[in-house]
């Protein structure tokens, strides 16, 4: 009978732990803490699988609701025409995510190996999980906030007036503030995988990103010279 006991118990802590998506997306973006991303690092979906997937397809949305994508085909058509721009289109729906995905891995990869070098005990396989499942609440307020704008006229007069300005003004403050708090929801998760401080946490991602930009930059460099 004990034993039957402990089995149903442990049963039910594994049911606990198992979230659906729409759960996982809620407490990322309502409820950043240790105590969130470790109920969702712990999920019995744990793994890279799902992490690559849903980086992708968080990406794939964000390329077709960002204002990016209108950026990249419209210098396209202007140099290339209208027919480019359009491929363009098209093919960034496939490379975006594929790209996102390989920085994903490859970002985790180098995080989590200096995150080691300063006494982090985290797992590889949850923090591309964790990163990888929690951005969609993120990229989806960010893409509505920036369109905001639309629902004024778009005509020139309105759009040049004081208060067009202001709306556009707000939009770019409110998807700034987005992906600020977007960053620190990673930075909470960071820490927790690596069961690491958060300002710890966020030192080792700062100065990570400015070493890969400082090699960068001489590689660049040296490049140019030959």
């Amino acid at each position: 009978m004990e034993d039957e006991k402990q089995t149903l118990e442990s049963k039910d802590d594994l049911a606990q732990l198992s979230l659906n998506w729409i759960e996982i997306w809620r407490l990322s973006i309502l409820h950043p803490t240790t105590g969130t991303f470790n109920r969702i690092i712990n999920d019995q979906k744990t793994g890279i699988k799902w992490g690559v997937i849903w980086m992708a397809v968080v990406t794939l949305i964000a390329w077709f609701v960002g204002p990016q994508r209108y950026l990249i085909s419209g210098v396209a058509a202007d140099n290339f025409g209208q027919r480019n721009g359009n491929i363009i289109l098209l093919v960034g729906g496939i490379v975006a995510p594929l790209f996102a995905v390989v920085v994903l891995l490859i970002n985790a990869a180098i995080l989590h190996g200096v995150a080691n070098l300063f006494g982090g005990t985290g797992i590889y396989n949850q923090l591309v999980y964790c990163w990888g499942v929690m951005l969609m609440p993120f990229i989806l307020l960010a893409g509505i906030v920036i369109r905001l704008p639309m629902l004024f006229p778009s005509t020139r007069e309105f759009t040049s007036s004081h208060t067009g300005i202001i709306v556009q003004m707000i939009a770019f403050i409110l998807f700034i503030g987005v992906n600020l708090y977007q960053f620190y929801a990673m930075m909470v998760a960071f820490s927790t995988v690596e069961k690491l401080g958060l300002w710890k946490s966020i030192g080792i991602f700062i100065m990570t990103t400015f070493v890969i930009v400082v090699v960068f930059n001489l590689l660049s460099a040296g490049f140019q010279a030959l």
